[in-house]
């Protein structure tokens, strides 16, 4: 993995995986407001993730990283071809965000990840509803805005 700074934060880019679905590299990244022993200790942990599906997924998951966050930012916008139970165990987040434009062509987001999100009980904010998503944090907590 390679840490990057930007100001008082933290980007750790936990590396590049392969999308089979979109034959196209994807960067992992996980972002922390921490100093970076902190990262995996304490602080909020944030997750973004790009376009990847479930063949992505499960090879983060083989990575051996560690991936738990707090909040997620929702694979492919929320599609049915990502967010697997066995990602959303691993990452096991209190909120995802779904980046997606309101009546899109791809009716992003589909209806059983919102299930499978509701069933995990993570909350769900999306842009198509709330155009702009802030979080709140004390580097310990987090709250929405």
């Amino acid at each position: 993995s390679e840490l990057v700074r930007f100001g008082a934060d933290f980007t750790e880019i936990l590396g590049d995986v392969h999308s089979q679905e979109r034959d196209q590299q994807i960067r992992w990244v996980l972002f922390s407001s921490q100093r970076p022993r902190q990262l995996y200790r304490n602080g909020v942990k944030k997750k973004t993730t790009g376009d990847i599906e479930v063949s992505s997924e499960k090879e983060l998951l083989s990575s051996g990283a560690y991936l738990g966050a707090d909040v997620l930012k929702t694979p492919h916008h929320g599609s049915s071809t990502s967010s697997s139970d066995a990602f959303l165990n691993a990452v096991s987040p209190k909120y995802a965000v779904i980046s997606c434009e309101k009546g899109n062509s791809y009716g992003h987001p589909h209806r059983e990840t919102l299930a499978k999100f509701k069933d995990y009980g993570i909350k769900v904010l999306r842009t198509d509803k709330s155009s702009t998503v802030i979080f709140n944090t004390d580097g310990l907590n987090v709250t929405v805005q």
